[in-house]
């Protein structure tokens, strides 16, 4: 599952808050803790025990905004956190196209990247 993941997913995708949230956590425990291999994915500073204990306390509150509002709650943040990391990196980019252009002036309060 986790080859398929590297090839069949762009890095974007990979590298989204939204996609480690959802099923990099998930892969991590069935390699390490299900399957026992060591030394398959790149080391993490979080252990596969307790990336368990934390995905189990997130399945608690995911289960309950599930049950009373209809969606999870950890779905908004994780998507919200990746929109907020795209604007900034656009923003960046539109800065210094801007002053590479002129059409910004140097004292105008951004900073360049």
């Amino acid at each position: 599952m986790y080859e398929a993941t590297q090839v069949l997913l762009p890095g974007w995708l990979r590298r989204s808050r939204l996609y480690r949230a959802i099923v990099a956590g998930t892969l991590r425990i069935a390699i390490e803790l299900v399957d026992g291999a060591r030394g398959v994915l790149p080391p993490d500073p979080v252990t596969a025990q307790e990336l368990a204990v934390r995905k189990a306390a997130g399945t608690g509150v995911e289960l309950a905004g599930l049950m009373l509002i209809g969606w999870s709650p950890l779905w908004l943040f994780a998507a919200a956190a990746d929109l907020t990391g795209g604007m900034r990196t656009y923003t960046q980019a539109l800065v210094s196209e801007l002053w590479r252009d002129g059409l910004l002036a140097e004292d105008a309060g951004a900073t360049r990247k």
